[in-house]
């Protein structure tokens, strides 16, 4: 009895009220597209899911928490070269995202003009640094596989080591580089070597 007569003084909303959440509803749903498009733009950005080049096959594929992410994975063929990037901007959502747009453009920038993974991260880092705004810490296992001898030059700068299954079942562990970027403005950074 109590519930029926609460409902009868309930009285129609407020039409401005109504307009106001149909506005908001129409927001929210504008912002999820936006979001969406945002996430196949990074996935675009990442590079190919599946490389072939000669006789070596790479995938990948990232899945972030929520639409987009500074999480991210890169595979790209370079000369006779085939690179591949993987890292996580600090932070999530939006402006995660956005930086790791600046990362990966110095990262191609950087990685075409040096040869070497650790001198590309080192000048990526002194980028990062100098700019204006305040970059969130990163981290980057930065590799280049050479196709034809199967040599990976590699430089990790404070993400967990890359894990290399062997044929034999051993695992090995891409551990050398140097610190996170965005850390220290004169971070040493080393190469690792290691064959397929």
């Amino acid at each position: 009895m109590k519930l029926s007569a609460a409902r009868a003084e309930v009285t129609p909303a407020d039409p401005a009220l109504e307009d106001q959440m149909a506005d908001l509803r129409r927001e929210h749903d504008d912002l999820r597209r936006v979001l969406y498009e945002a996430a196949q733009v990074q996935r675009r950005l990442c590079g190919p899911r599946y490389l072939r080049c000669e006789s070596f096959e790479i995938a990948s594929e990232i899945f972030p928490v929520r639409h987009v992410s500074g999480d991210f994975i890169s595979v790209f063929e370079l000369e006779d070269d085939v690179v591949f990037a993987i890292g996580d901007i600090a932070g999530k959502g939006l402006s995660a995202a956005m930086w790791f747009t600046h990362v990966l453009g110095l990262l191609r920038m950087q990685i075409t003009a040096l040869e070497s993974p650790a001198a590309a991260l080192s000048a990526i880092n002194r980028d990062l640094l100098q700019t204006s705004l305040e970059f969130p810490l990163a981290s980057l296992l930065l590799g280049r596989l050479s196709v034809s001898s199967g040599d990976i030059k590699y430089c990790n700068a404070g993400h967990p080591p890359g894990l290399l299954l062997r044929r034999d079942g051993r695992v090995d562990q891409l551990c050398d580089g140097g610190p996170l970027l965005g850390a220290i403005a004169e971070a040493s950074f080393a190469n690792g070597k290691t064959t397929l």
